[in-house]
């Protein structure tokens, strides 16, 4: 009897505790214990781990602009509330593309969808890795730099200033 025990508890009661243990920290269940057991933390490790692909997909398209990839509006003004609150210091360009409406007006939507993809795909070639760059509004563009001097923002500045006026003609 008690070498029943023994092996009821090391193949079904210490899993289920090891399982217990795994969903507290937020784990993969360990491929242990009996055979049922064993298929049990196979399946649920698979679904944990499809589980966690799509958290990831949804916190991306809830961060990001669907067209255009950047940060949307909602992203930005969290990173902004950090940065006004904390004491790093950071410097926010605003970029406003005014021919959009035009380009919409005057070739359609998926032109000016294309316009847009492409003119953030060339600010994004700009910035580097300390710099968040949020899609503010329809051709409304903000780039938040942080751990920069004076001289490198402003040759950055130029450059988006270059970039908007060259869309812009």
């Amino acid at each position: 009897m008690l070498e029943i025990c023994m092996i009821t508890r090391h193949l079904v009661v210490k899993p289920l505790m090891d399982y217990g243990q795994s969903i507290r920290r937020g784990e993969i269940f360990p491929v242990v214990g009996a055979a049922e057991l064993q298929d049990l933390a196979l399946t649920y490790n698979e679904v944990y781990r499809e589980n966690q692909e799509t958290q990831k997909i949804i916190r991306h398209e809830a961060e990001h602009d669907a067209l255009t990839g950047a940060l949307n509006r909602g992203s930005f003004e969290k990173i902004l509330n950090i940065y006004e609150n904390g004491e790093k210091p950071f410097a926010m360009i605003i970029c406003d593309v005014d021919i959009f409406k035009h380009v919409n007006d005057t070739y359609g939507h998926e032109k000016g969808d294309e316009f847009i993809q492409t003119f953030t795909y060339c600010l994004t070639r700009i910035l580097d890795s300390d710099s968040f760059l949020a899609r503010y509004g329809g051709d409304e563009f903000i780039l938040i730099q942080q751990n920069t001097s004076l001289s490198e923002l402003q040759h950055m500045a130029e450059k988006l200033d270059s970039l908007v006026q060259e869309y812009n003609t």
